[in-house]
C-alpha cells in the first residue's frame, strides 16, 4: 500500500517522467561517537531526473557492455512499491531520483544544533567513514530521499 504523499509524488513526476526537476530536501546524519547528542541538519536543493529505471541509465550500460560491472541486480533493501519511483523499508517510503549525468552541483545548507556552519565544520562532526565518502567527491548513479524529509519538489511545496 502506497501513502497519500507518495501517491501525491508520483503523480507531480509522472508527468515528468524522465524530465529535470529540482528538489529541496534534509538529512540528519548521525554525528560520530565523540559528538553523541549533537543535531546535525543538512538541507540540499539540486537538480534530478525522475521515473527512469536504473538499468536503463545509459552510463550502467556502457558499464556493463565494458564488463566494468555485472548485470543489474534487485535492490539491496527495501521493495518496490511503485517502481520506478518508491521503495518501502522498515515502514518508511523513498523518493528514487537519478543523479548521473546531471552537471550542476548541489547547493547545501548545513547546521549544528540549528545553527549555521561551514561544510568543514559539519563534516569534522560525522563518523571517519562519512567524512571520506563526503571527501571523496564520488557521486552515484541514484539518489534514495526518504519521503517525509522532501521539502519541495518540481516546483510544489509537498
Amino acid at each position: 500500500m502506497i501513502s497519500p504523499r507518495a501517491q501525491s509524488l508520483i503523480d507531480i513526476l509522472a508527468a515528468r517522467r524522465g524530465q529535470f526537476v529540482r528538489i529541496e530536501y534534509s538529512t540528519y546524519p548521525e554525528p560520530a561517537a565523540a559528538h553523541r547528542g549533537r543535531s546535525l541538519h543538512k538541507r540540499t536543493t539540486m537538480v534530478v531526473r525522475t521515473g527512469v529505471g536504473f538499468e536503463n541509465l545509459a552510463s550502467v550500460k556502457l558499464a556493463i557492455a565494458a564488463g566494468e560491472r555485472g548485470e543489474v541486480q534487485p535492490l539491496k533493501w527495501g521493495e518496490w512499491v511503485a517502481y520506478p519511483w518508491v521503495i518501502a523499508h522498515k515502514g518508511a517510503e523513498y523518493l528514487r531520483l537519478t543523479i548521473d549525468g546531471i552537471p550542476n552541483r548541489a547547493e547545501s545548507v548545513y547546521e549544528v544544533d540549528g545553527v549555521k556552519v561551514t561544510r568543514a565544520e559539519f563534516l569534522a562532526l560525522l563518523t571517519p567513514a562519512k567524512q571520506r565518502e563526503a571527501e571523496s567527491g564520488d557521486r552515484p548513479e541514484v539518489l534514495t530521499v526518504k519521503m517525509e524529509n522532501i521539502h519541495t519538489l518540481a516546483g510544489v511545496e509537498v
